[in-house]
């Protein structure tokens, strides 16, 4: 499952898209199937999820013509030139990085003029409450280290001129389980492993009745709040 709205967005202009802080390359696989003779490229700090995802797409079959490429790189000083993209991912980002004002830079330094820039946090509430409950949610090595209120987002976008176009929440389940682990000092439970599992099968499209029900719940307490920005 997208943590944005792909379907909502003119893919028909992007020829060049890049994903900062790819991870497991989960938004870089879902454009490969919706982008047609595009370059795709993917980006992360983390030297094992990069290998990882050259390893897997070197026999990925690219059935849209598109091209694949990924590279270690500092987030906060990408190499990439100026205004060479036409959309530009950085979602679940921002929370785990300090000095996110630099990301956000490099976003808007490498996004053409008219380009979609697409960025999630977590939403407030939901945060707000996991880390009032556990104090290893927010101490896990490499986890969040700050809790995004609009304001923040939005005086950064505004330094930059960056107009939002479009906003929402996703993922209201993933709320409801991370806020339950919390609540369990973040052990989890064989109730939270069953969970778990339904979120997975979510993930690939084998939970519609769930998937249904979340996106119903999406406005109200949806984990991730999504900005789609047009420099």
């Amino acid at each position: 499952m997208d943590t944005f709205n792909f379907e909502s967005l003119n893919l028909k202009k992007v020829k060049k898209a890049i994903d900062i802080g790819c991870g497991n390359g989960r938004h870089l696989k879902s454009l490969g199937f919706r982008l047609k003779k595009a370059e795709i490229f993917g980006v992360d700090q983390l030297e094992h999820e990069i290998h990882k995802l050259n390893n897997e797409f070197d026999t990925h079959v690219c059935k849209n013509g598109n091209s694949y490429s990924f590279s270690v790189q500092d987030i906060r000083a990408i190499s990439f030139e100026d205004n060479s993209f036409d959309m530009v991912i950085c979602s679940e980002v921002l929370e785990h990085v300090p000095n996110f004002e630099k990301v956000i830079k490099e976003c808007y330094r490498i996004l053409k003029p008219g380009g979609v820039l697409l960025i999630s946090v977590p939403s407030f509430i939901p945060e707000m409450l996991c880390w009032k409950y556990s104090k290893k949610y927010k101490q896990t090595p490499g986890g969040h280290i700050r809790i995004f209120s609009n304001k923040l987002l939005l005086e950064n976008f505004e330094k930059l001129n960056l107009k939002i176009f479009k906003k929402n929440r996703m993922h209201s389940f993933h709320s409801l389980y991370w806020v339950l682990r919390a609540r369990n000092d973040m052990e989890e439970t064989p109730f939270l492993k069953k969970f778990h599992s339904l979120l997975v099968k979510q993930m690939f499209g084998q939970a519609k009745i769930s998937a249904f029900i979340e996106k119903l719940l999406d406005p109200i307490f949806g984990k991730s709040k999504c900005f789609y920005l047009r420099k």
